[in-house]
């Protein structure tokens, strides 16, 4: 998190994982592109394995099993969960999207056992959560960005869900900081001001919000819906700021360094996909605001 704010998040130490493997080079693969990116640079103990599982997690949001056959086999070799090894087999010799990504839930949840009880020793990954899966069920995986991109969906609600937490390595020590919250205002430096929101069923009020490259501002959000809504600025879950029904919630904001447009969303289950959006318009001329 920006040095202008710190301090803000509950952390908790975990140890080594004694499930995944040591590998020494590691890259993911982009949705819709078959060439893993290349993260060579981050070399750690769960690395291999996890390579592996986001290349599939990114093929299924993707809507595409090209390719997971491999990487499915390779997984299932590294894994020593004997469901997890199952699941992994079953999803190599899958032909059927919908039958892959019902393995892949079982392998999301031995990898995140494992995430939770041991850490992340090298990279940072997200736990990210979608209420609506499995016909409301409800299912978690494990992604390498911020924004949620949701394997069980794909595009028919791609952004469907919400971050649940932060496995980051910290000084060679790994953490997991529990869902990202805005810090509250008492983090809000001398002279800030203080931006008032108002949450409608399914809007905001309002929608569109002018503020200066890293300006640091309080987010005051009313609830007036009939049900619970948050704002957040897309893939920065630590903008988050959670109101409940009738009630107002504050955080303090850092808006992005980079001028230009940033989606503001409701990271509550449907939502998003509702038409609960918003811009948050960074501007370095702060003439506009």
């Amino acid at each position: 998190m920006d040095n202008r704010v710190c301090g803000l998040q509950r952390v908790k130490k975990i140890g080594l994982s004694g499930l995944l493997s040591l590998v020494a080079l590691v890259g993911f693969s982009g949705c819709g592109n078959e060439n893993p990116r290349d993260l060579s640079h981050e070399i750690s103990r769960d690395a291999d394995v996890l390579s592996h599982y986001i290349a599939i997690q990114e093929r299924l949001a993707n809507d595409s099993i090209s390719g997971i056959g491999e990487q499915a086999e390779r997984l299932g070799e590294k894994l020593s969960d004997s469901e997890a090894v199952a699941a992994a087999r079953a999803i190599s010799q899958a032909d059927d999207i919908d039958v892959a990504r019902r393995h892949f839930e079982t392998v999301s949840i031995a990898l995140l056992a494992d995430l939770n009880e041991h850490g992340s020793s090298g990279a940072t990954f997200y736990e990210a959560h979608c209420p609506m899966a499995f016909g409301n069920r409800g299912a978690s995986w494990i992604q390498a960005d911020a924004t949620v991109n949701n394997p069980y969906y794909g595009s028919q609600m791609l952004r469907c869900g919400e971050i649940r937490g932060t496995f980051v390595p910290e000084n060679g020590n790994a953490h997991h900081h529990e869902h990202s919250t805005a810090p509250g205002v008492e983090e809000l430096p001398e002279g800030a001001r203080m931006i008032e929101v108002k949450a409608h069923d399914f809007r905001f009020d309002p929608a569109e919000i002018t503020v200066a490259p890293g300006e640091v501002f309080a987010l005051r959000l009313e609830n007036i819906g009939q049900v619970v809504h948050m704002w957040e600025i897309e893939g920065r879950p630590e903008t988050h700021v959670h109101a409940e029904v009738g009630q107002t919630a504050q955080g303090v904001i850092i808006a992005p360094d980079e001028p230009g447009e940033y989606r503001i969303v409701c990271t509550e289950a449907g939502h998003t996909e509702a038409g609960m959006v918003g811009r948050l318009i960074v501007m370095a001329d702060d003439a506009g605001r």
